[in-house]
């Protein structure tokens, strides 16, 4: 009988390239393209909490309209799991519709369905009571997610984007974008994830002469899925599931990402990025390497480890929008 601690069985499990589809988890305004990435997702299967995917042709639980009880989500992983025949992604839409459900559901267990206190009787809002119950009951759909991933099927999460509000120990609280739903479930499905991606749009705020509020302004029609997190935004990559800082919303561009070798990936990226560059970008790059030619350049490029990469497209992006 093999220790759970024996490090010779431990040595010989690293060598054993398996690989688990990944936990995704896309967060978004409504309307940017959300439904339309998981429905291009092969074999999919929606677990409904909202309509968005009626007009779209996908198979769909429940089979009539949507899920109304937090029961009735776990219910449809369930049925999912009992029969996986052809199933290669599960989404759910929307991961905010759901924990609505969770919560609606531990108020009516623990707070007699009431939201606020009321004389005798403890309300769900009081000292985050219900936030902390429900928090624990979303382990229970991520834990069913889980089941499904171990049988070999990818776990897609979809979202609507809200804002969250985060302390700064060094400075004033700020907000940050994140998925619409209460900050502990969020942050637990943060750390769940092995990548979390925000669906956006580029704009820019500004004044107009003569006006005293800011205005957004639309800078081009692309709509972006972006892994690279920071103090604005949660997003991220589990190490084994890179991607680029940023793809453009599809799943036929996700797909070829995830594919391809990251490293590999990235150094096309910055490749590309590189040649479309300003004449001004390009030297101060071939500056930073020491490289005298182009080749010099692209030779330097492709011996490059991940996180050096990683930081020259995250900077040739910024210099692209800017």
């Amino acid at each position: 009988m093999v220790s759970k601690f024996d490090l010779a069985a431990a040595r010989a499990a690293a060598t054993r390239m398996i690989t688990l589809k990944p936990r995704v988890v896309v967060h978004g305004e409504p309307g940017i393209g959300k439904t339309t990435l998981g429905a291009n997702a092969p074999g999919c299967v929606f677990i409904k909490t909202e309509a968005g995917c009626d007009a779209l042709g996908v198979t769909a639980l429940p089979v009539k309209g949507i899920c109304e009880t937090w029961q009735d989500v776990l219910d449809a992983y369930d049925a999912i799991i009992a029969s996986p025949e052809g199933v290669e992604w599960i989404v759910l839409d929307s991961l905010n519709g759901a924990h609505q459900l969770c919560a609606d559901a531990v108020c009516e267990r623990d707070f007699g369905g009431e939201w606020v206190s009321q004389k005798g009787q403890a309300g769900y809002n009081a000292w985050a009571a219900g936030a902390k119950a429900t928090a624990i009951e979303i382990r229970k759909l991520l834990s069913k997610a889980d089941e499904a991933r171990s049988m070999g099927m990818g776990i897609l999460m979809l979202g609507h984007t809200g804002l969250h509000k985060q302390a700064d120990a060094e400075g004033p609280d700020f907000y940050k974008y994140g998925m619409d739903m209460e900050g502990r479930s969020w942050n637990l499905v943060v750390q769940w994830a092995d990548q979390v991606g925000h669906a956006r749009r580029n704009f820019s705020t500004g004044k107009r002469d003569g006006e005293n509020r800011a205005k957004a302004t639309m800078i081009n029609t692309e709509r972006w899925l972006v892994f690279d997190g920071g103090p604005a935004c949660d997003a991220k990559c589990r190490a084994g599931y890179d991607m680029p800082a940023k793809i453009i919303l599809s799943w036929e561009e996700y797909e070829s990402k995830m594919k391809g070798n990251s490293i590999e990936v990235l150094r096309n990226q910055a490749l590309s990025l590189l040649a479309d560059a300003s004449g001004d970008v390009q030297k101060i790059i071939a500056d930073r390497l020491e490289a005298k030619t182009a080749a010099a350049v692209k030779k330097q490029i492709n011996t490059m480890p991940l996180q050096r990469v990683q930081t020259m497209v995250n900077w040739l992006l910024a210099k692209k929008e800017g």
